[in-house]
């Protein structure tokens, strides 16, 4: 003899959409901004030329593995921080939490040193041009648009002559 359900599947997956949803969605538009930020930079440097195309290609195939790599390394923190949360120990989760700010800003640094030596000698193995590795680091390590080889004037910024 089988006992009846208490919640049949489809009214049990009706109850559980909207809260699952609502979870979701952040992470979606999340996705989609980074998608579109890519979709910019390719739209606003194809335009240049197709050094600075490549440019931003190549410091980006370096610049991701990274972001990813200390995002993902930070969200450890969040199960961490639920687990405090559900068992009412809120008092840990500010220590907790300042522990993560200096992970992160022991990551951020080590980031920026490894962008800052090893991008010269990671161009040289992947072989990239001399004209690309150079406009690739302008932007990310010197601080100034590729396409304004001096500092900014009153003049808009163009497109480079040796493009």
């Amino acid at each position: 003899m089988s006992r009846p359900l208490r919640h049949p599947p489809a009214d049990t997956a009706r109850r559980e959409t909207r809260p699952l949803l609502v979870l979701a969605l952040p992470i979606c538009g999340a996705q989609l901004a980074q998608a579109g930020m890519s979709v910019a930079d390719v739209m606003m440097t194809g335009r240049l030329s197709a050094t600075d195309l490549a440019a931003v290609s190549v410091g980006s195939s370096l610049w991701l593995p990274l972001m990813l790599f200390m995002t993902g390394t930070l969200m450890g923190l969040t199960p961490i921080v639920a687990q405090l949360l559900g068992g009412r120990r809120g008092g840990e989760i500010g220590p907790n939490v300042h522990q993560g700010l200096w992970v992160a800003l022991a990551l951020g640094a080590l980031a920026a040193l490894m962008l800052w030596y090893a991008v010269g000698p990671i161009f040289t193995l992947m072989e990239v041009p001399e004209a690309v590795a150079e406009r690739s680091t302008q932007l990310p390590l010197r601080g100034r648009p590729s396409a304004c080889p001096e500092p900014p004037s009153s003049r808009p910024c163009a497109p480079s002559p040796t493009a």
